[in-house]
């Protein structure tokens, strides 16, 4: 339990910091999943304790910021689509090679996951039919 809450320390640092046109939504989905099954193992085999809850948080709570990410790393998503998510955030910014996750993450987008899905979605459909 305590190595799996500091390998997830380190991965989520590393995602959360790094550019976000390098983030790649599979490895992140992967490990997410692979920290899943460690926690509810944990809490399936040990009693409950702070640490064990500690770690469950910051697993959920980062696998809800998923969803989004996925939908902002769609390949299909164009200038217009970008413009229509700016709209829907209410806030104007650039994908710049400095740009992270963080950016995001304190532009509280996951408030608005379910219209920035619909958007991705669109811009995918778009691409289909192209």
């Amino acid at each position: 339990m305590w190595t799996s809450i500091k390998e997830w320390q380190d991965l989520t640092k590393m995602w959360i910091d790094g550019k976000f046109t390098d983030i790649n939504v599979v490895v992140i989905k992967q490990r997410a999943e692979y920290y899943t099954k460690i926690v509810n193992k944990c809490v399936k085999n040990m009693p409950q304790n702070p640490i064990l809850e500690k770690l469950k948080k910051m697993v959920f709570d980062f696998k809800d910021t998923m969803p989004v990410v996925v939908a902002l790393r769609n390949k299909d998503l164009h200038d217009y689509h970008w413009d229509e998510i700016k709209k829907i955030i209410g806030r104007e910014f650039t994908i710049t090679e400095d740009f992270t996750l963080k950016d995001l993450i304190d532009m509280d987008v996951v408030k608005y996951v379910t219209e920035i899905q619909e958007v991705a979605t669109q811009a995918t459909q778009e691409a289909v039919l192209k």
